[in-house]
């Protein structure tokens, strides 16, 4: 290679005992690793790098070689401000076959690709996607994935979107956050295609940059030396001129607040990077979302977007808040611990103009971050000019715990608890939690959160023993006071999750007489209701939440889910549209919108928004529709992929092993791993049918799994108990036919089609079903379906 900005390279060669080596050139100056430990670049400085690194990378592809380690302490800077891209070490030549590092991946762990991350084949744009990094964090003074170790780390990189630049910097120019946006696409096909399209870009940005600051430097320098007198005449003028207009210029330009106070909580910026400190963040965010939100009812115009909203959408800018959830005011703020004390700052923000109307500064006493808390909550109700009746204040900072170490320890656990997707912190929470009740054991809101985290590490994990330790912690908090709507609801949830329907409903009456405003409440109850088929309770539930929060996405999705389960297509599809409209960064909305089309017969729609989805975050629900889309088209080869890309994000799934199953059945020489994979759907399934033995679809698809693996009788019992349980549903009826088909009882499968064609099933789907082509010839076969 020769280019200006990689180091030469004289030799490369071993020693005499074997070791290899590099000969290079020597250039005096810094690594950038130096220069960034030392702060944040100058934006113009940074482009200027990053325009080099970009021309020498540029020059490495076209020559069919991959670096796989940029990183700052492979670039350079010279004395002269050249950079020099070293350590071709790891490189390898496009289409050459991966080595030389001991283990799955190559490269260092802060600065690798998605694909690197995930040891797959990588081409030149993962060189890109580390430039991405690199030139984040030269502008922000930090690496955009953060993990307190390696697997950590490389699940960041793999799942996780970084928070945009110009959160941690705000003069940052909006071109060069696009551009590093880009840079950090998880998908190759996403990021930018070659290192020339970026250096191009970046050269734009510069001459932007250096255009505006020689303006900006002349009119302060103008400014600066404007005679005396005339400054002084222009003071007395503005005094004359702007006194009659007072009150003009007060309405124009002081802080009014919306009538309409639709308001977001936004994740609060930790500054220095530790670990607790964010999970203080987190907890306050948590905390105060829930507080305000209690406040709801006393202001008719008062709305709060959920936290867990917030997060799953992955929101942290003021704009984004504004296009997602239609909010008027933004909460926002920065938490910093200096000594063994902390300091938090809170703005409200305009989402209009996004201008920051106020803002105050709140002093933490010595560890009692729960202390801090309850000023924030202060400082919010007259920051938003709320106005609560005698008493509301008081009640509001009730403290959950007497014991001022134990609330600490709780907030620090609802802020692990926020984010149960990130590895480990359902665990780091739990642990919280428990030590909080060490500190005050009749603490129930403490015994509360453990049992929901108990219950969320079961959702993780599908392993039945968290079940029983998660009710029961619930019901230790009830016994300690009943009068927390919360604890009622998430028991309701556990006995929903484990099949006592009636129990769950119970729970959620409860929870609902202690606050009737609750739209999630509604939420739950509804699915409760669609449980036992109550199917007019349930829409009204469904439509009673919405109604509460009509521009909540939650509500409309719930609905949308219900009616097509119900095979109502049409009146789903309109509830999903409203859904995307609320929510337009969802996966989960854009996949089950993906689904109705596709029952409509739209394929290209249903493709189409399965793959945005699929942009949208790692959906496996997504990637399992596609999965059945490729295998409705006869493409095997692809659908097995999109299974085991499930599989990958969700093993514990046993649907998902179970599509795999039947993908491999299609393909030939697959049949040992079309058996472990059914067998794996079935050992997964036999364990949710411990925790909820009443779930008629868990049960019909084992009946499945082991009409597949041979096992005729259970197969029968199973799916007889599923149809006694819901009798009414389509796929049950469907799963059934097959089944009895299978097991050469052709009489029976023919009533079952008999009778699913008779609710108006789809002709179309039916004659999809890869078993049904054994029954084609058969002429009872023939003059049902006629």
């Amino acid at each position: 290679l020769d280019h200006p900005n990689i180091a030469v390279v004289h030799e490369i060669d071993e020693t005499d005992d074997g070791r290899s080596f590099i000969c290079m050139a020597y250039y005096p100056g810094k690594t950038l690793k130096e220069l960034i430990e030392e702060g944040p670049l100058p934006i113009d400085k940074a482009v200027d790098i990053a325009i080099q690194i970009a021309g020498g990378l540029q020059r490495a592809h076209e020559a069919g070689i991959i670096h796989r380690d940029i990183k700052p302490a492979n670039i350079i800077l010279t004395e002269r401000s050249e950079v020099k891209i070293v350590d071709f070490g790891i490189a390898k030549l496009s289409g050459a076959t991966q080595q030389t590092r001991t283990g799955p991946t190559a490269g260092t762990a802060a600065y690798m690709s998605p694909e690197q991350a995930q040891g797959q084949e990588v081409d030149h744009r993962s060189d890109l996607f580390s430039l991405g990094i690199v030139l984040y964090e030269m502008v922000t003074g930090k690496r955009p994935f953060q993990g307190e170790h390696e697997p950590a780390l490389l699940y960041a990189i793999t799942n996780l979107d970084p928070a945009p630049p110009s959160k941690l910097r705000q003069d940052i120019p909006e071109g060069l956050e696009a551009v590093i946006i880009k840079l950090l696409a998880k998908y190759p096909t996403q990021r930018y295609q070659q290192a020339a399209d970026v250096r191009k870009d970046l050269l734009d940005i510069a001459g932007r940059t250096s255009w505006l600051r020689p303006a900006v430097a002349s009119s302060r320098l103008r400014l600066s030396r404007l005679p005396a007198t005339l400054a002084i005449a222009m003071v007395a003028i503005g005094v004359i001129v702007l006194v009659p207009f007072w009150n003009s210029f007060e309405s124009l330009f002081l802080s009014r607040l919306p009538e309409e106070k639709h308001i977001v909580v936004l994740p609060f910026t930790s500054i220095g990077g530790d670990s607790l400190n964010q999970a203080v963040c987190d907890g306050l965010m948590e905390t105060l979302t829930g507080k305000i939100t209690r406040l709801e009812r006393f202001q008719g115009s008062l709305f709060v977007v959920p936290a867990t909203d917030v997060r799953r959408s992955k929101v942290t800018s003021v704009e984004q808040a504004r296009k997602e959830f239609g909010i008027t005011l933004a909460i926002t703020g920065s938490y910093q611990r200096i000594a063994n004390r902390g300091k938090l700052i809170l703005n409200l923000v305009d989402a209009q103009s996004i201008r920051q109307l106020k803002s105050e500064e709140i002093e933490e006493p010595a560890g009692l971050v729960a202390d801090l808390e309850q000023q924030a909550i202060t400082k919010l109700v007259t920051m938003l000019e709320l106005s609560l009746g005698e008493g509301a204040l008081d009640r509001l900072h009730a403290a959950p715990s007497r014991v001022k170490e134990a609330n600490t320890l709780y907030l620090l656990g609802r802020g692990y608890l926020s984010q149960p997707e990130k590895p480990g912190y359902i665990d780091i929470a739990i642990e919280f939690f428990r030590q909080a009740l060490k500190a005050d054991s009749r603490f129930a809101r403490a015994h509360a959160a453990l049992g929901e985290a108990f219950w969320k590490k079961y959702e993780a994990t599908k392993l039945p023993a968290w079940v029983d330790s998660a009710k029961t912690e619930c019901l230790i908090a009830i016994s300690l006071t009943d009068t927390l709507s919360a604890t009622h609801k998430a028991l309701g949830i556990i006995h929903r999750g484990t099949g006592n329907y009636a129990e769950a409903l119970k729970e959620f009456d409860r929870a609902l007489r202690m606050d009737s405003l609750d739209a999630d409440l509604y939420r739950e109850r509804a699915a409760t209701y669609e449980r036992l088929n109550h199917d007019s309770a349930a829409i009204s539930d469904y439509k009673r939440a919405i109604e509460l929060r009509p521009s909540y996405w939650a509500g409309y999705h719930g609905l949308g889910v219900f009616y097509s389960n119900r095979k109502q297509y049409q009146i789903a599809l309109e509830a999903f549209r409203e859904a995307t409209r609320l929510a337009p960064e969802n996966p989960r909305v854009f996949s089950n919108l993906g689904g109705v089309y596709y029952q409509l017969g739209l394929k290209d729609e249903a493709r189409r928004y399965w793959e945005r989805a699929i942009e949208l975050g790692p959906e496996f629900r997504a990637y399992s529709n596609l999965g059945t889309l490729h295998y409705q088209e006869g493409r095997f080869d692809e659908a097995a992929r999109m299974f085991e890309r499930a599989v990958a994000i969700q093993p514990r799934d046993y649907r998902m092993w179970g599509h795999l199953g039947s993908t491999y059945e299609q393909l030939a020489g697959q049949e040992e791993k079309m058996r472990q994979a059914f067998s794996r759907a079935a050992e997964l399934a036999e364990q949710q049918r411990s925790v909820n033995p009443h779930d008629a679809n868990l049960l019909s698809l084992l009946a499945g799994y082991y009409a597949m693996l041979g096992s005729e009788h259970q197969a029968k019992e199973l799916i007889a108990r599923s149809l006694t349980l819901s009798p009414q549903s389509v796929q049950i009826m469907v799963r059934a036919a097959e089944i009895h088909e299978r097991a050469g009882r052709r009489g029976e499968a023919l009533r079952w089609i008999e009778r699913l064609l008779k609710t108006g099933y789809p002709k179309q789907e039916l004659l999809r079903q890869s078993w049904i082509k054994a029954l084609e010839a058969d002429s009872r076969f023939q003059q049902i379906v006629k």
